[in-house]
């Protein structure tokens, strides 16, 4: 039974330590996607403020 014991143990922290280091994997992988997500909006934000400077710019100017 100290056989089974021990190898339960062992599989037991071989799982852990797979999983942990898939959550790892993860969590970078987010990460990465909220800073190309980040980029795209702070992007996205430049250009509608340019245009709506450019508008305001036409419309001052009419």
């Amino acid at each position: 039974m100290g056989d089974l014991q021990r190898l339960l143990k062992e599989t037991s922290a071989d799982i852990k330590v797979h999983i942990a280091a898939e959550l790892k994997k993860q969590i970078k992988a987010l990460k990465d996607d909220l800073e190309a997500l980040t980029s795209h909006t702070s992007l996205a934000e430049y250009h509608i403020t340019g245009l709506t400077q450019r508008r305001a710019v036409r419309i001052l100017h009419r």
